[in-house]
């Protein structure tokens, strides 16, 4: 792997560097792989399939297949079902058979019975445009009577006379003492730490010290004193955090002054929760009253004092005493019991709620409606959750329902989510060369020893708020999927990405029914990848200022940073003409972002709670391949709706039910289509995250053969793995975040300009010539000892010969004795030349060369020698 340094401004690299292969050898070490997921959070969003109701339901309208009902439809839905009818009553036998479960009539009132259940439902008639009552069971015996009876229903009610109660159990009060009984036995330790580096200070100060103890001093002593700030900074922000969850925690003694004057002692270290409430008192107060007497023989007059007492009403904040409990819910089953309740208390498992025995909240409240007096002996426990990106699930608090009832009456039309399996990673890319940091310059010649410091001061008032308990469990680790998270709760983006899905919601006066917490989105995955990146790039910039800073606290409501760096060097610059300056440049790290989408499952909300008054509508999920299980649970019937006549004019109930499914469910199919289309490959502005054949799917045929075609191209779904890009952003293109890192890059560079007058450089010139003379001249010196040494170990050198050139193709040899005849060779520093012939015994011989030689050019000294083919004779000579 190349480790690449590149300027992000200029885009251009500066360095690129392979680390030594001898390096991974003996250490063993290997480069990291590029396709390495770093960091991985995996969560599920869920998509949210747009049904344009408008087009399903309207008040007046001929094409919708529904219009507005007279609001109790869901009643007659649910007896119907409990008298045997699931699908409603079809024919006049049917009428006739429900007239056994009419229990009384008295006009306007018509009480119902339901088979195997003691649960009375009383419905109140109101007239018709005739001033009359339409005919009353038993007396209904068609079904055109029976749904003229049900047209004239005005209201209906329940003959039981006790009521479903809620409330709830919070847990934040538990986990509030408990951190601070923890954060209390650390204050003590950070006291005396604080103590006994004042007194090691004292000690150490008894002479002078150096720099460097001084240093060492100055880091021990702040570690030492960190302790009991830190502690102070995280008590403030618990008892900022309590309070926003309605919570009093007083860290101090504190005296609450009463309007009447006297005071409220709240202790340190407990738990309050405020209220308002009316103060009464009274004080006392004189009204002056004129006095005169008079007599026959004197007058006199006095002002009296009358007091009177006046009453004073004023509505102040007072303080309500909580005693923490670990587990609260065990007090509140216990107080139930005495109450004569059976309590069931439940746990969540996937989309399941399940007792501590493993019986499903559906069987317990089925029990409710068939036993009335089991019913009013029930109480429930539903636990409520927190759902966070890495903190999990944190269980918030309990849903407490005494009584509970079987929600019949749809709260909302059926809703349709899409669940996708998302995974989010980070890849390593390279490292960057960011801003200048800091300079050094050194004048030719200089050499000191530097001293790097850096240290930043910021004071920076902040407030933080907290929303929910998780908040109260999270942790102080600098990493990206934690700052992920903080950036998600508190971004502006469209999506939530905190949610781990929207299978179930609602809420009930000041309680929230909400099992999870989440929220779902319409916005394609595309678009949520955008999102997220900005997510992404927001944490990294808080990773990278918190990796950079130190944080110390002063007070509660200001934060000091301050960042310190020290380095010790020695450098001597040793250019004679030039600058050295040294550039320290801040790296970064470069990583490549990933979305990929890995799974999708269908989650069906059918609108009606599992409990009256929660708003808690278990979800149903599915996987892809029950698309006709889906729709078939998406029916609208028991819904305040009705079809619409516009439909088939004249036509049975039958058939116009049938017609009005039928179109509904064509409008269900389409937008499911529509949506899936935004993940497939090839469609416009797709995340092309999967593979679907929607060519079976024809808009044009009965809706049971769109949703067979339907259902077959999701059983054959293929899910691509590639990366999801934001919209805008081509598919080769990849998605950067950019991390700081603590590290230095140091470089240097030579001055441009001299560092010396004009005159000065031409001196050094002709410095560097007569350095560079006398270096040939010591080569030359060195080649003529070492060829005098070749001659002098020869017992008889025969002959001596030198060599002169005088071109580059012309080589002149002078021989001191006649030379032999016959084939010589030429070689330089044992490089063969060539060949060449003497066939003269003159003593001056030349050799001709059919290109240029290099060796012969007079500034290089190099040693040459010939030698005789036959006779082996070998002569050395210098060039």
């Amino acid at each position: 792997m190349t480790l690449q340094f590149s300027n992000r401004a200029q885009q251009t690299t500066l360095i690129s560097s392979t680390p030594s292969e001898d390096l991974l050898r003996q250490s063993e070490l290997k480069p990291i792989d590029r396709q390495r997921e770093l960091e991985r959070i995996s969560f599920s969003r869920s998509r949210q399939i747009m049904i344009d109701w408008d087009q399903v339901i309207a008040s007046a309208s001929p094409s919708t297949p529904y219009l507005v009902g007279t609001g109790i439809e869901y009643l007659r839905a649910e007896l119907e079902r409990l008298w045997g009818y699931p699908d409603g009553l079809k024919t006049d036998a049917d009428v006739q058979r429900i007239g056994i479960f009419t229990l009384s009539v008295d006009p306007p009132l018509v009480i119902f019975g339901v088979p195997k259940s003691q649960r009375r439902y009383t419905v109140v008639l109101a007239p018709n445009n005739t001033v009359q009552l339409p005919p009353l069971p038993p007396a209904v015996t068609t079904m055109a009577q029976y749904t003229e009876f049900w047209a004239n229903v005005a209201r209906v009610s329940s003959r039981d006379d006790l009521y479903t109660e809620m409330s709830s159990v919070d847990l934040a009060p538990a986990i509030i003492y408990r951190q601070y009984r923890e954060l209390v036995s650390l204050r003590s330790l950070g006291a005396s730490l604080s103590a006994s580096a004042d007194k090691i200070a004292a000690r150490e100060l008894d002479a002078f010290l150096s720099a460097a103890d001084i240093d060492a001093l100055t880091a021990s002593y702040l570690t030492m004193k960190s302790l009991e700030t830190d502690i102070g900074l995280k008590l403030e922000r618990l008892r900022d955090r309590a309070r926003d969850l309605g919570y009093y925690l007083t860290l101090e003694k504190e005296s609450i002054a009463l309007p009447d004057g006297t005071k409220f002692e709240l202790n340190a270290g407990e738990i309050y929760q405020p209220y308002l409430t009316l103060f009464r008192w009274q004080t006392v107060q004189y009204r002056r009253m004129l006095v005169r007497n008079d007599d026959w023989f004197s007058s006199s007059s006095w002002v009296l004092q009358i007091p009177y007492e006046v009453q004073h009403v004023q509505q102040i904040s007072q303080y309500r005493k909580i005693i923490p409990d670990f587990d609260p819910w065990v007090e509140k089953e216990r107080e139930l019991a005495v109450a004569g309740f059976t309590v069931f208390r439940f746990v969540r498992l996937g989309e399941k709620y399940l007792t501590q025995q493993g019986e499903p909240i559906e069987q317990i409240v089925q029990r409710c409606e068939l036993d009335v007096d089991f019913g009013n002996r029930c109480a429930v426990m539903i636990p409520v959750y927190e759902q966070g990106l890495v903190s999990g699930e944190v269980l918030a608090r309990y849903l407490v329902i005494q009584r509970p009832r079987r929600g019949t009456q749809p709260i909302y039309l059926p809703r349709l989510y899409i669940e996708e399996d998302l995974l989010f990673s980070t890849h390593f890319h390279s490292v960057e060369v960011g801003e200048l940091v800091e300079s050094i310059n050194l004048a030719p010649g200089e050499e000191r020893e530097i001293s790097i410091e850096k240290s930043t001061l910021a004071e920076q008032e902040t407030r933080r708020t907290a929303t929910s308990i998780s908040d109260l469990n999270e942790s102080d680790r600098i990493d990206l999927s934690t700052e992920m998270e903080r950036e998600a709760s508190v971004s502006n983006e469209r999506t939530t990405t905190q949610s781990m899905s929207a299978k179930v919601g609602g809420s009930y006066g000041p309680v929230s029914g909400s099992a999870e917490g989440g929220s779902s989105s319409t916005e394609t995955t595309r678009q949520f990848a955008r999102d997220l990146q900005k997510v992404a790039n927001k944490a990294s910039r808080a990773v990278t200022r918190q990796t950079r800073q130190e944080v110390k606290t002063e007070s509660s409501l200001k934060t000091s940073a301050t960042t310190r760096q020290s380095t010790k060097i020695t450098i001597r610059n040793i250019n004679d003409g030039r600058t050295l300056n040294l550039l320290f440049f801040q790296l970064y790290n470069i990583y490549k972002l990933s979305l990929r989408l890995e799974g999708m499952t269908f989650t069906l909300l059918s609108g009606r709670e599992i409990i009256a008054g929660t708003g808690i509508v278990l979800p149903e999920i599915y996987p892809l391949h029950q698309l006709p299980e889906v729709l078939s649970r998406m029916d609208l019937a028991g819904f305040p709706i009705r079809p619409n006549d516009s439909l088939l004019p004249g036509a049975s109930a039958d058939a116009l039910d049938a017609a009005a499914r039928e179109a509904y469910q064509k409008l269900v199919v389409a937008a499911l289509t529509r949506t899936l289309q935004e993940y497939n490959v090839g469609t416009s502005d797709s995340s092309e995250s999967v593979d679907i054949d929607f060519s079976g799917v024809d808009p044009h045929a009965p809706a049971a053969q769109q949703i067979v075609a339907l259902t077959r191209a999701l059983n054959a779904i293929q899910y691509m793995g590639s990366p999801v890009m934001p919209p805008g952003q081509a598919a080769g293109e990849s998605q950067t975040l950019v991390v700081g890192s603590p590290g230095l890059y140091l470089d240097a560079f030579v001055g441009v300009r001299p560092g010396t007058e004009p005159y000065s450089e031409s001196m050094r010139q002709l410095e560097l010539e007569r350095v560079h003379a006398e270096v040939r001249d010591i080569h030359a010196r060195a080649a003529y000892s070492e060829a005098l040494a070749h001659r002098l170990y020869r017992v008889d050198p025969g002959n001596v010969v030198s060599g002169q050139s005088q071109s580059l193709r012309s080589l002149v040899l002078t021989f001191e004795k006649t030379p032999l005849l016959g084939e010589w060779s030429l070689y330089i520093a044992d490089a063969f030349v060539t060949d060449f012939p003497i066939t003269s015994g003159d003593l001056v011989q030349r050799i001709a060369f059919a290109t240029d030689q290099t060796w012969l050019d007079q500034s290089a000294v190099d040693i040459a020698r010939i030698v005789h083919k036959e006779l082996k004779q070998e002569l050395t000579f210098l060039i």
